[in-house]
């Protein structure tokens, strides 16, 4: 039986003329940008699950930043979240070809 852990982290969609900008406050490397609204929430998934693949569960990124949703025209906030697989003490995601 494969273990799995199911993380959440706050992004911050940045709404431009050209697209979706994705950040990750807690995790500051997890960038990502899309087209659409429905695409960025794909992407941002994507990129979490990428950012997280091999990190010991020791070391996880704190969650720092507050988790609250907020709409606006330039910018939107979500939860976003992972199932992520468990390879021993490490984080590993089926998706990643390493």
């Amino acid at each position: 039986m494969k273990k799995f852990l199911r993380l959440k982290y706050p992004a911050i969609f940045k709404v431009a003329a050209d697209g979706i900008s994705i950040a990750f406050p807690d995790i500051p490397e997890c960038l990502s940008c899309a087209f659409t609204k429905k695409q960025s929430i794909i992407m941002a998934k994507e990129a979490l699950a990428l950012a997280l693949h091999h990190i010991n569960i020791d070391k996880l990124p704190a969650q720092k930043y507050p988790v609250k949703r907020f709409s606006s025209k330039q910018f939107y906030i979500r939860t976003i979240a992972v199932k992520i697989g468990i390879n021993g003490n490490y984080l590993f995601d089926e998706d990643v070809v390493e």
